[in-house]
Parts: C-alpha cells; sequence; structure tokens
C-alpha cells in the first residue's frame, strides 16, 4: 500500500492523481508486472491510499515516482474486497 500526505487534496485533484497512477502502473507493468487495485482519498485526513498487487515494494516505489507522485510511504498489506457481490446487491430486483 503506497500512501501520500496531500494537505491541498481536494475532488478536483484526485482524478488527475489516480488517472497518473493508472497510466504509470499500466506502462510499467511491461517491465515488472504490477496492477493497481483501488486509490482511495481520504479528504478530511488529507491522504491518499493505493493498493497494489506487485512482487516488491521496489516496484511499487518505482510506478509511484513514474506517475510523478514519489510515495511517502510503502508498506506490505494484506486485503480483500468483495466488489461483485455489493456490486449485485445494488442492482434492482436484488
Amino acid at each position: 500500500m503506497a500512501e501520500w500526505y496531500q494537505p491541498a487534496l481536494t475532488d478536483d485533484t484526485f482524478g488527475p492523481f489516480a488517472g497518473q497512477l493508472v497510466e504509470a502502473a499500466r506502462t510499467h507493468s511491461n517491465e515488472h508486472p504490477v496492477r493497481l487495485l483501488v486509490t482511495v482519498a481520504a479528504l478530511a485526513d488529507e491522504m491518499l491510499y493505493s493498493i497494489f498487487e506487485a512482487q516488491s515494494a521496489d516496484t511499487v516505489s518505482q510506478v509511484c515516482r513514474r506517475a510523478g507522485w514519489p510515495a511517502d510511504r510503502i508498506t506490505a498489506v494484506r486485503a480483500r474486497a468483495d466488489f461483485a457481490e455489493r456490486h449485485a446487491r445494488l442492482q434492482p430486483g436484488c
């Protein structure tokens, strides 16, 4: 998980930030397998978090730097998200 402290974080700056990370991960994956799973903005805390699937913290660090956003901290984490189940519950008639 990569973390950034961003005191000027707004809804308007979050979109471009996330887009730059997506593009950097996409182009970097040609060199080393890496996938950006999710980016979350905690606006009240002025924090951004991104969860990556990668073989090493160094790979994640390279992706963040390539995006122009060197991470303040990178931590190995385990995560599980069940978006498919939530999506099904939100469908009409479910």
